[in-house]
């Protein structure tokens, strides 16, 4: 039976309240909570800029029923309650759910990752990788959610601040949340609720409790426990008085609801047969945008039709890892790449938007270089060596080869600064023989690099190009690499490894470097000619084919896939039993397992069996071949 598309509708809200990264898509939609507040408190041009940001990228919580100019006090509950109220503006959908800009959940559920005291996952920054990680893409999101009526974090244990149970973690957690409001809160819930007293009991003695209003919730128990909830803390706020609390401490009902919600969920577990998930939390260390981040991602390749789907799949590779505002603009040297390859290519917009630039190339300009090195180098290598004329209005840029996967935003790599050097990129897989050979002080990988391209026009660096590739052709080894690292000697810096992690399974140079760095890698290279597609046995090779897969070429991978597999059926057979005429034709020689005996009778019997069998062979073979001539011209 044909599995049915998971068809959950989900959206997840995250409470913003200043420009950070956005984590937006489909299912997660940013919220500015406050927004009343924000409002009235435009008094600075920092302000007005930061106001506009949150207009031009965020729902806000002012609008409708709301408690958005509460949010002193509310905090983060100004967007539940929007969405409470109102529910149709965002579609009505089954699920609905909350996180932070900076905590999220992991969905990743297959994995589990080292937690800090509080009981978080520490990460440095919100990008591509990180969403990878947690499994925050769409499909799996809702795969995730759809099979629970509630999500939520797993219970931290409050020992671990030094606190003996989740009530005395509110009496002596922080000096600026006052536990007779805590007591407050409880007689209130018991005398409109009394069916919780067990639940208060149980959840107050625990050890371990449910912070920081992280949950995805069914509509219709979301819709339950918000009537709940604002019901206890509105009444809260009536008897309590906070006129004289500061900032911090004026963050009183904030403060409740993560006890209140602890409370809630120990009386679903005792009361209902909910299926509840507890997920890991993480935290993003530093979620702002940085002033001079450039969004403009721009991204060279060069190819000719051979290695064109491998750059479609390092496109694809790209795209997947995007954020939301990475602006990609791409810009191909074409070396004569396939028209149907082109249409492929064009599909990619599938994926996500980016902009694409065929500048058609001509190798005969590059006849005279010298091709050395790898034998699947071809002309295309020297067209970078161009790129100052090619793109005369693009100051900065990524150089990528095809034989990549990229596993990161780009972002900030498109964003590193140059420091007054003319190129950067990650130090060779063998830099020290290739430092020695050529007398420098540095020597990169030129498969991935991030190119000052102003400052090449300005130095002249193109022309110098051409002069060293003229007076030191003998000594070129790896071609434009060579050139570039030996004309921008003194001016050419390294990039952090994870940028370009070479990998290959020949021994020698920094290889086992590149191999620690392994599946951290931001960018996996796959140097030397031994290719995935090749199947080079690399441990690494599965995430290429985890993209690749995602890409317009995986039929063609498959029908490759097979077509080896049954070559290598075909060789195996030869080697366990095969039968032949000697070359005096006087006996026969069977071959059992590389072991060879000779025959002077007949064998016709046995010979006919085994010629029949790799006949059958032989016979799949052509069949797998007909199935890639008729997928070909399918697709023509």
């Amino acid at each position: 039976m044909k599995k049915q598309p998971n068809t959950s509708k989900i959206k997840i809200l995250l409470s913003y309240h200043k420009p950070t990264e956005l984590l937006k898509n489909g299912i997660f939609q940013p919220i500015h909570v406050g927004r009343a507040v924000a409002e009235k408190n435009i008094k600075t041009d920092e302000k007005k800029k930061n106001y506009k940001w949150m207009l031009d990228n965020l729902i806000g919580d002012s609008t409708g029923d709301n408690i958005s100019a509460k949010n002193p006090n509310y905090c983060e509950l100004t967007a539940q309650y929007w969405v409470w109220k109102n529910f149709s503006k965002l579609g009505n959908p089954d699920y609905i759910g909350f996180m932070h800009y900076r905590r999220h959940l992991n969905f990743n559920i297959d994995k589990k990752y080292d937690e800090n005291k509080w009981g978080t996952i520490d990460n440095n920054y919100l990008d591509g990788f990180y969403i990878e990680k947690y499994g925050l893409r769409e499909e799996n999101v809702r795969n995730v959610v759809s099979k629970y009526d509630i999500i939520t974090v797993n219970p931290w244990n409050v020992k671990n601040a030094g606190s003996k149970n989740n009530y005395d973690h509110y009496a002596t957690s922080d000096p600026k949340i006052h536990i007779k409001d805590y007591d407050l809160t409880l007689g209130i819930l018991r005398k409109k609720y009394p069916e919780y007293e067990a639940d208060i009991k149980k959840y107050n003695e625990a050890s371990e409790g449910y912070y920081t209003n992280i949950f995805i919730m069914k509509k219709d128990i979301f819709n339950q426990y918000c009537q709940w909830l604002f019901d206890i803390l509105f009444e809260i706020e009536k008897q309590v008085d906070i006129s004289n609390y500061d900032f911090q401490e004026a963050r009183i009902f904030g403060y409740l609801s993560e006890w209140l919600f602890g409370i809630y969920i120990t009386h679903i577990k005792r009361t209902t047969k909910l299926k509840i998930k507890e997920l890991q939390r993480t935290f993003v260390r530093y979620p702002e945008i940085k002033e001079n981040d450039n969004k403009d991602i721009n991204i060279c390749f060069a190819t000719d039709d051979k290695y064109a789907k491998y750059m479609g799949i390092a496109i694809t590779s790209i795209l997947r890892y995007k954020l939301p505002h990475d602006n990609i603009n791409i810009y191909v040297l074409d070396g004569g790449i396939s028209s149907k390859n082109k249409d492929k290519i064009a599909k990619l917009q599938n994926i996500a938007k980016f902009n694409i630039t065929f500048i058609k190339m001509n190798d005969d300009a590059f006849k005279n270089y010298p091709l050395r090195g790898n034998p699947h180098f071809t002309y295309a290598t020297y067209y970078r060596l161009v790129l100052p004329t090619l793109l005369p209005n693009v100051d900065k840029l990524i150089y990528l080869d095809c034989d990549i996967i990229v596993r990161n935003s780009l972002a900030p790599l498109m964003n590193e600064n140059m420091d007054g050097n003319l190129c950067k990129g990650v130090i060779d897989v063998l830099n020290i023989e290739n430092q020695n050979r050529l007398h420098l002080d540095k020597y990169v990988n030129a498969g991935v690099l991030l190119i000052d391209l102003k400052k090449w026009r300005e130095n002249n660096i193109e022309t110098k190009f051409k002069t060293y590739l003229k007076n030191h052709f003998d000594e070129i080894l790896w071609n434009d690499q060579d050139v570039i690292n030996a004309v921008l000697n003194g001016k050419i810096d390294y990039l952090d490894p994870r940028w370009n992690t070479q990998l290959t399974e020949y021994k020698g140079g920094r290889t086992e470097d590149f191999r620690k760095i392994g599946k951290n890698a931001f960018i996996m290279h796959f140097i030397s000619s031994r290719k995935p597609w090749k199947f080079c046995k690399s441990k690494y090779e599965k995430y290429y084919f985890q993209v690749a897969f995602h890409s317009p070429w995986k039929d063609g991978l498959m029908i490759h896939i097979v077509n080896r597999l049954t070559g290598k059926t075909i060789s195996f057979s030869k080697i366990l039993f095969s039968i032949r005429n000697s070359q005096s034709k006087k006996y026969k020689v069977l071959t059992i397992l590389g072991i060879k005996i000779k025959f002077k009778r007949k064998l016709y019997p046995l010979e006919y069996k085994i010629n029949q069998m790799q006949q059958q062979v032989y016979e799949l073979n052509q069949q797998v071949e007909r199935l890639s001539s008729k997928n070909k011209r399918a697709k023509q």
